[in-house]
């Protein structure tokens, strides 16, 4: 019977491997927190429970000998005083976890146009991942997708957006506590953008010239729609959310941006230069009184022209016998509203 007892201890301690023994220096005296179990060393540590208490936790060191095992340790406390250390438990796969990024606020929070873009990045990511752990996603695995993607003909700025988009993900990943860094990779070389070709005063003023009601329909809200954007440097859309509450004619500036329909979401204000002002203060006086905010809501009128119908105006270039120019395709609301708001 006692035979029995020992052999089945023995096999016990087998099948989980030796016990765990405190590592000791030259002078046979322990080494604090570094301990070893048949040929691999261990650091002990004590580490947040994420409820305001420690427990100790063993961590296997990469080390072949006493010298690196005592320098894994502490880089190890470092890691710790960092707040670095490996999380505990599996992490969940790539697949699953970017569904919960999909769903997040975090991306709900964005354009919807960024949204769709970073919907098919994850897409591809997720054909090249599939289930691979969130925590083993190492340089190595981007770069292979990357090379892949290239090959396939994507230019290096398409690459590199789909890495964006990977990073955002695990940027999520780290505020859900799942991984405590993220893989460091840099962005691929890409051809500078064209240059863009704007406006001469000259070529706008043809522009201008060109619009009227034989050529355009609305074509004085038109004017004054190309005027906004050359005298503010606005953008298309930026132009759109733009209303009298937003233009301060005490202080000779103009909002840009006040619904949030911006450059990342971000309002500026645009100093009055004397044609702005008096290309507003005109405006101002014309309005007309008790328009609806929406257009689609105001009342129709006979044979009145409707201020959503798209304008198309082009201008030739200068020299190389080559158009530039711009085609609008339609007219902005708050210019069709005559920025109605008003001011007191």
């Amino acid at each position: 019977m006692e035979r029995a007892v020992t052999r089945s201890i023995e096999q016990r301690r087998k099948n989980h491997g030796g016990s765990f023994r405190p590592v000791l220096d030259t002078r046979k005296r322990k080494i604090p927190g570094l301990w070893k179990r048949d040929d691999i060393y261990y650091a002990q540590l004590r580490v947040p429970l994420g409820n305001g208490k420690t427990a100790p936790r063993r961590i296997a060191l990469v080390a072949d000998s006493l010298d690196q095992a005592r320098a894994e340790l502490e880089r190890k406390r470092t890691e710790r005083r960092d707040d670095a250390l490996p999380q505990r438990g599996r992490r969940p796969g790539f697949e699953d976890f970017a569904q919960e990024y999909l769903v997040s606020a975090t991306l709900g929070q964005k354009k919807i146009g960024t949204q769709q873009n970073e919907r098919q990045a994850i897409r591809r990511w997720v054909g090249h991942l599939g289930g691979v752990r969130i925590d083993k996603i190492t340089p190595p695995v981007i770069h292979s997708f990357r090379e892949k993607r290239l090959e396939s003909g994507a230019s290096a700025r398409t690459v590199n957006l789909d890495t964006v988009a990977l990073r955002n993900v695990l940027k999520f990943a780290v505020d859900q506590g799942e991984i405590t860094r993220l893989p460091e990779v840099k962005q691929l070389k890409q051809k500078p953008s064209p240059k863009r070709r704007f406006f001469s005063p000259e070529q706008l003023d043809r522009l201008l010239s060109a619009v009227s009601e034989e050529t355009t329909k609305n074509s004085k809200l038109f004017k004054n729609y190309l005027q906004f954007l050359s005298l503010t440097g606005a953008r298309e859309q930026e132009s759109l959310g733009v209303r009298w509450s937003d233009v301060d004619f005490e202080h000779s500036a103009v909002t840009i941006g006040s619904g949030g329909v911006s450059k990342n979401h971000k309002q500026r204000q645009v100093d009055f230069s004397p044609g702005l002002e008096a290309l507003l203060g005109a405006m101002y006086a014309e309005r007309p009184p008790g328009l609806d905010l929406a257009v689609s809501l105001a009342p129709a009128r006979p044979q009145r022209r409707s201020c959503t119908e798209s304008p198309r105006v082009t201008v030739d270039g200068p020299g190389e016998g080559r158009p530039t120019g711009s085609r609008l395709s339609r007219p902005p609301p708050p210019f069709c509203e005559q920025m109605r708001d008003g001011r007191d």
